[in-house]
């Protein structure tokens, strides 16, 4: 069957990711930016990685959710999908998402605390930079593409990256020479901004290595890098949890807005608060968003499969009488087991998007008596809960934690007893 270029039609329903999904003579569609039951005018753009691709013309019948979007960028730029969406339907959106995947496990919960982090929060991007004669730009790839939107801001960014935007299109002048966009890292830590570059260059001359320095110094950049390469390091990169100051690495797993850290350790230890812990174990712990916290009611064992982040940590607590041991391991290969996890009277466990399938496995057989599970990824939380479920768990409660705005992701904060 021939799709024609353009065509009309109506929408039936969103998928989790925010994408409209229509019927068009026995053949499912996907359509960006659009809303369940209205009627838009739609392109079938022909893409060499993305067969079926469809792009939204024109909304001709529009919802009652529908709201216009904050951002002039919307709909151009692929950093949000859902700055369409009312404020009620967009929560409605977050919640249902996370409840049909709990439904797909047969596990009936409704989920419907749903916390935001504060608008221009977000503290770490990976902006796209591409030289178009004689000017840069800076922004996003549009969606599905690899055509930068360029930006002059972002709504969901700090102020002070906000304000990095122009200078660094300046900056870049002098280092970028060809239309293939590469990616920067930047991070706004406690301390300075921290930079890195990818960039096709062997060897930087003197006037780079000077526009680098100046550049350095006017706007507060504590380490500037290209490809992980220290070029200049005025002050390491540092966040602070609590009394503890922890360096950063560029790629390193860092929670993404100024709010997070607070907001998610709050919810954990107010899991914990109903009873007193002699040991807890921080599964997946990063740079110790909890471990270090739930060191002042517990003795914590810190496990985490990043060298660099298990160093930095324990370097962080040379100078603390924290009751912290971090202890390098992947937990994807060699989970704790059940044994392992007698000495344990509480487990926080925080994983990638891909779960923890075989630590939860371990988990469902083992004596914890309670367990908080933070997870970034609905579908794959509902079958490590499945498991622990389907061994004497019983899942008391669920917030919601919207940190990424706009889009279609979602994290959660979950407790399971025994």
């Amino acid at each position: 069957m021939n799709i024609p270029t353009f065509f009309d039609i109506k929408i039936d329903a969103l998928n989790d990711e925010g994408l409209g999904c229509a019927t068009y003579e026995n053949k499912r569609i996907n359509i960006p930016y659009v809303l369940p039951d209205e009627f838009v005018s739609v392109q079938k753009v022909t893409q060499k990685n993305y067969p079926d691709r469809f792009e939204l013309v024109e909304v001709l019948e529009p919802s009652e959710h529908r709201v216009n979007p904050a951002c002039a960028y919307f709909g151009q730029c692929g950093g949000c999908q859902l700055q369409h969406m009312s404020e009620s339907y967009y929560n409605d959106f977050k919640c249902n998402n996370v409840n049909q995947h709990l439904k797909d496990q047969s596990i009936e919960f409704n989920c419907d605390r749903l916390i935001r982090v504060s608008d221009r929060s977000r503290r770490r991007v990976t902006f796209k930079v591409s030289r178009k004669g004689k000017k840069i730009e800076l922004g996003y790839f549009k969606r599905q593409s690899h055509d930068v939107v360029n930006i002059d801001h972002c709504l969901l960014l700090t102020q002070r990256l906000q304000d990095l935007i122009q200078p660094l299109k300046l900056f870049l002048l002098s280092f970028l020479v060809d239309e293939k966009p590469k990616n920067l890292y930047v991070t706004e830590a406690d301390n300075g901004i921290d930079l890195d570059l990818e960039l096709p260059l062997k060897k930087l001359n003197l006037g780079q290595l000077e526009k680098i320095n100046q550049f350095a110094y006017a706007h507060d950049i504590g380490r500037f890098a290209i490809n992980g390469e220290t070029i200049i390091e005025i002050k390491k990169p540092l966040i602070q949890i609590d009394d503890v100051q922890i360096p950063i690495d560029s790629k390193g797993f860092l929670q993404a807005t100024m709010d997070s850290n607070v907001i998610l350790k709050d919810l954990v230890l107010d899991a914990l608060s109903d009873q007193k812990f002699q040991k807890i174990a921080d599964l997946f712990a990063g740079r110790g968003t909890f471990s270090v916290p739930l060191s002042n009611i517990a003795k914590v064992e810190a496990y985490e499969s990043d060298v660099i982040a298990v160093q930095d940590l324990k370097k962080a607590l040379q100078q603390s009488s924290k009751p912290i041991k971090v202890i390098e391991r992947d937990l994807y290969k060699m989970p704790l087991n059940d044994k392992e996890l007698e000495a344990f009277h509480a487990v926080v466990l925080n994983p990638p998007r891909a779960g923890a399938y075989a630590q939860s496995k371990q988990l469902a057989m083992s004596k914890v008596q309670t367990i908080i599970y933070v997870s970034c990824n609905p579908k794959t939380f509902a079958t490590d809960a499945r498991l622990l479920l389907n061994n004497g768990y019983k899942m008391n409660n669920i917030t919601l934690f919207d940190q990424f705005l706009y889009s279609s992701h979602i994290e959660l904060v979950a407790v399971f007893k025994k």
